[in-house]
């Protein structure tokens, strides 16, 4: 027997109140005893809603009618937004989005760790449209219509947004929804192409098609032939991620690139690989922990969840030698591999679970000057301690999410270091993603 549908409550005829906002962006209203969240919503709004879910302690919706509109509240620049779930933050003024990034980081280091930092970063930030070099659109192929549905999943993740456009997409691939699904619905496998990625270099520009059954002839030759017109390079994924492989153009590198321009750096990429998906922030993002870092000429630096060598390679440029170590044996291949091409000499990747047993890698064992992590979302709690007997003067910590850093920050505390800076990196606009920065300094006496 199937699920019964949760049948939701009828919104209130009155008009709700929204009294602040969540961290993720989502205006809070209080009815019935019980906390409300709505998207489209800011502070001091009256609105008007529709539930999207209901639980014992809280509940969902969507603002659909507002009396008294912010001053913070803006036009969205986008056609989907009220459906599509790739942005949360639209409605809100760009400066007002970076303040609620920044209580939202305070708020952790002050609600996890009691901690404040002594310093406050200038925000990061530059282009806030057209910035997203990386995305993974979903396909749904209607057999009746034999129409396709290309675009992201809605915003509550069941169903997909049949997109003309996207506003904070790459301009090469912001309007190519359209074309591109007309393109997968003439295929002879139209059903069975469940996703298209996009991933996008400083030049190059990829579209990786995941198929569950093999092209035809003349499926291909639709394909290059919609490649050579807007520009594409064409791979294909039948199966897992390393099935992944380039046929367009034939006979040319598989690596897309970006500039590091400050320190002269070209990295080379699989399009599959973990790369920052906002490249001019990137750009300020490496020289800004460099700065930070303050790497000198005699010292030995150590970069922990290093990737294919995004700060890394740089850091090399202005220290004695560089350690860079990641869970990813390919990406330590790649890293290797862009060092050779970059001419780097002062580095040297290794490759290991910094969750697991590190003890027995000798460059555990080694003391750093300084050392610079850039963990996933789970944060690197599992390794303050290593890093406290490795004795850095300085860390720079790298954050995609404040709740974990917050976490960090006071395990680093804990081991004798202050949190000197921190602030916020504009990576993601439009969106309730916080990444972050933070320094911290060996305490002195310690």
């Amino acid at each position: 027997m199937g699920r019964r549908r949760q049948k939701l409550p009828t919104p209130p005829e009155s008009l709700t109140l929204i009294e602040n906002l969540s961290h993720e962006g989502r205006g809070i209203a209080h009815i019935g005893g019980k906390a409300l969240f709505l998207r489209n919503a800011l502070p001091n709004e009256q609105v008007k809603f529709n539930y999207s879910a209901s639980k014992s302690t809280f509940a969902e919706g969507y603002a659909t009618e507002i009396s008294n509109p912010s001053s913070e509240r803006i036009a969205p620049q986008c056609l989907h937004y009220n459906r599509c779930g790739g942005c949360s933050t639209q409605h809100i003024q760009h400066d007002f989005q970076l303040t609620l990034k920044q209580k939202t980081l305070l708020e952790h280091f002050q609600h996890f760790a009691n901690l404040q930092p002594l310093n406050l970063l200038p925000t990061l930030s530059g282009p806030i449209w057209n910035y997203r070099t990386k995305g993974r659109l979903s396909c749904r192929y209607l057999k009746n219509s034999k129409k396709v549905f290309l675009g992201f999943r809605e915003i509550n993740g069941r169903m997909i947004t049949a997109a003309q456009q996207c506003s904070i997409l790459d301009k090469r691939f912001s309007l190519l929804f359209e074309p591109l699904a007309t393109l997968i619905s003439q295929f002879s496998i139209a059903a069975h192409i469940p996703q298209v990625e996009l991933a996008a270099g400083d030049k190059q520009a990829a579209l990786i098609f995941r198929h569950m059954e093999a092209f035809s002839h003349t499926d291909l030759t639709a394909i290059i032939e919609f490649a050579k017109t807007f520009d594409l390079e064409i791979y294909l994924q039948p199966s897992g991620p390393k099935s992944v492989h380039k046929i367009y153009p034939k006979n040319s590198p598989e690596r897309l690139t970006y500039q590091l321009p400050e320190q002269n750096i070209t990295i080379h990429f699989f399009p599959t690989d973990f790369t920052q998906v906002n490249m001019a922030i990137n750009q300020k993002m490496v020289a800004k922990a460099i700065e930070l870092l303050d790497p000198k000429p005699h010292e030995k630096i150590l970069d922990l969840f290093c990737g294919l060598g995004n700060f890394s390679l740089p850091i090399a440029k202005y220290c004695a030698h560089v350690t860079a170590v990641e869970g990813s044996e390919e990406m330590v291949s790649r890293g290797n591999e862009n060092a050779k091409l970059n001419k780097i000499n002062n580095i040297d990747f290794y490759a290991a679970n910094l969750y697991e047993k590190i003890e027995d890698f000798p460059w555990s064992q080694e003391k750093f000057a300084k050392i610079l992590l850039d963990p996933p979302r789970s944060g690197a709690y599992e390794i303050i301690e290593k890093i406290s007997e490795m004795e850095p003067e300085r860390i720079v910590y790298i954050s995609c999410n404040p709740a974990t850093l917050a976490r960090d920050a006071k395990g680093f505390v804990d081991k004798g270091y202050e949190l000197s800076a921190a602030g916020i990196i504009d990576m993601f606009p439009h969106t309730s993603h916080v990444e972050s920065i933070a320094v911290f300094n060996r305490a002195k006496g310690k």
